[in-house]
């Protein structure tokens, strides 16, 4: 994978306070690498300061499109809109607390016509939190602005 170290606000659709990624630091074709650290007063902590299982998911669902915004500016191409549309597995190992450096590894599969499954680890300090597979739909680009 390439390093990249980017600020995920010029590559994701979301806007604070629902914009939880916070860097895409790596990026290949089908890979990606993001880092966030939530605050303490971040919506998705349980009443013990931890990560909730949402959230996780949501993250990789952001490194994902960090990683397809990434592609689009490198074309010069519009970035592809696209929508979390199954989550056929999540194993949740460990949650997250709040202030610590949260790393989601991506890989995704090439496209079956708009949906793209994608896997994603999600790890704090080297230890694996969670294992995350998804599918995302990309909107086709005849059908964006429906």
């Amino acid at each position: 994978m390439i390093p990249v170290a980017q600020d995920a606000a010029d590559l994701v659709p979301h806007r604070p306070p629902m914009r939880w990624v916070e860097r895409l630091v790596e990026c290949s074709e089908r890979c990606a690498v993001s880092v966030s650290r939530l605050p303490v007063s971040h919506p998705g902590l349980d009443q013990f300061g931890r990560l909730r299982p949402e959230v996780l998911i949501e993250l990789a669902a952001q490194t994902f499109a960090a990683m397809r915004g990434h592609q689009a500016h490198a074309a010069g191409a519009h970035v592809p809109k696209g929508l979390l549309v199954s989550v056929p597995r999540a194993d949740i190992l460990a949650l997250p607390r709040a202030g610590e450096t949260v790393r989601v590894e991506l890989s995704a599969q090439p496209a079956f016509d708009s949906f793209r499954p994608a896997h994603a680890v999600v790890l704090v300090d080297g230890r694996q939190c969670a294992e995350i597979s998804m599918t995302i739909w990309e909107v086709p680009d005849d059908e964006e602005d429906d």
